[in-house]
């Protein structure tokens, strides 16, 4: 009799097309460039790490490295993230990134925001499963590899959406009560601040959050959820661009709808299926680092 293990090893191993690894990494590559580009050129650098008397560092006793180096190791992120764009660099170039923009971020507690967190975890999960990218070969993955950065995207919906099951989202609908009242003084128009409106979008922050994970799972609900993440996106940027920083947090979420498209459509769509099948394999030691790093994640 086949056990639940065996059934779940037959899942994580299924052999499925790794273009769409390679065509969502440089989507997310392309938003880490203007993310990048936004460091450089705002003072960000200056403002949050050269010029604060005190640092709030997220491991004791780490110190940032001299003023000038830092502007350079700006500038290597940035070159790194166009690395991402071209596959025969791109695992090489996003080891780079994700070391540079993790150390950039730990330094400081100040400034931290949960999005960032986020890349460095999907820039650690493509340096692991995307061993060779190409739009030329008819490459294979096990299936371990797509499905460990679909569960990393429902974690950061489905725990937000957990996370707003308090009373202060609930109930006193903060903090976007807060948000539209500012927007509503940004922009001069008195509609934001319609406790209709308030509510409204308050109580679908919590059923999108808690529900477009499964959605993005399922054939039949799939275009709706891709519809529903572009205009929940889009609003967010809307929103909060000129009241509290989101930077581009809504363009990587949308960026990561293309892992959900079904990767044998996207070997059609680029003529592979004709090419003989290059099989990438795995070490079973891999497989289970990436399963115990996915419960870490939840955890």
């Amino acid at each position: 009799m086949k056990t639940l293990d065996h059934y779940f090893k037959q899942f994580i191993n299924k052999s499925i097309p790794s273009v769409s690894i390679s065509l969502f990494r440089i989507a997310f590559s392309l938003v880490l460039v203007f993310q990048t580009y936004y460091f450089l050129t705002t003072g960000f650098i200056q403002n949050n790490i050269i010029n604060p008397l005190i640092l709030f560092p997220f491991i004791q006793g780490l110190d940032p490295i001299s003023n000038v180096k830092l502007i350079i190791l700006g500038y290597i992120m940035l070159v790194a993230n166009f690395g991402m764009l071209f596959n025969r660099i791109a695992r090489s170039a996003t080891l780079i990134f994700l070391l540079c923009f993790t150390y950039f971020w730990i330094l400081d507690k100040g400034y931290f925001n949960n999005h960032y967190y986020f890349i460095s975890l999907i820039c650690f999960i493509l340096f692991l499963v995307e061993q060779e990218a190409s739009f030329y070969k008819n490459l294979h993955t096990p299936k371990i590899s797509i499905f460990s950065l679909q569960l990393m995207v429902f974690i950061v919906y489905f725990i937000a959406g957990l996370n707003k099951l308090n009373p202060y989202w609930l109930f006193e609908f903060q903090p976007m009560r807060h948000i539209l009242e500012v927007k509503a003084e940004i922009t001069n128009n008195t509609f934001f601040k319609k406790d209709i409106l308030i509510i409204a979008i308050s109580y679908l922050g919590v059923i999108f959050d808690l529900t477009i994970g499964f959605l993005l799972f399922f054939k039949r609900t799939k275009l709706f959820a891709f519809s529903a993440i572009v205009l929940f996106h889009l609003t967010n940027y809307w929103l909060f661009k000129d009241v509290g920083e989101i930077g581009v947090f809504p363009f990587l979420m949308i960026s990561t709808t293309i892992i959900f498209i079904d990767p044998t459509y996207l070997n059609k769509l680029f003529n592979l299926d004709a090419k003989p099948i290059i099989q990438k394999t795995r070490s079973l030691f891999l497989n289970k680092f990436l399963v115990f790093f996915l419960i870490i994640q939840i955890l």
